[in-house]
């Protein structure tokens, strides 16, 4: 699981500059809740108070809701990340979920928390979003979702 927008440049530095180039072009599609997060540059510093990088996954969770008499399925994930400058944990809302794709297997140190490297939201369709969280150590969410909310 690879970001689309965010690189890395020739001297190692991560770099975000097309990635809210990105965001501009698709914020007029996305939910309020959605463009807000995303398009806010502390959501992404290394050590802002409002960062998600380093951030541990504490928590993933998978709501099935079904529906009557059509036997419709309503699905919504909630991801918990323990903040690195509070400890504070941030629970992440992902409703009407299309796709859920995840390695939560780490590739050594299986006992010890995942760390957030980076994360990028980007649109699939009309009204589809898709977060994809990369930690450390191969671990990686990705999220395909209308409706989004963070608290």
């Amino acid at each position: 699981m690879l970001p689309s927008h965010i690189y890395e440049n020739d001297k190692g530095v991560i770099c975000f500059d097309r990635y809210f180039e990105y965001l501009r072009k698709i914020a007029q599609g996305m939910p309020g809740p959605l463009a807000v997060f995303a398009m806010d540059p502390g959501r992404y510093e290394l050590n802002g108070p409002r960062t998600l990088h380093d951030g541990w996954l504490k928590s993933l969770n998978v709501i099935k809701e079904y529906g009557d008499p059509e036997c419709t399925v309503n699905t919504s994930v909630y991801i918990g990340l323990r903040l690195p400058t509070n400890g504070a944990i941030l629970t992440l809302s992902y409703f009407g979920v299309l796709q859920l794709q995840t390695t939560l297997e780490p590739t050594r140190w299986p006992i010890r928390p995942v760390d957030l490297l980076v994360h990028e939201f980007t649109q699939k369709n009309s009204g589809e979003f898709q977060h994809l969280l990369q930690f450390d150590r191969g671990v990686g969410i990705r999220v395909t979702f209308t409706s989004f909310e963070c608290a």
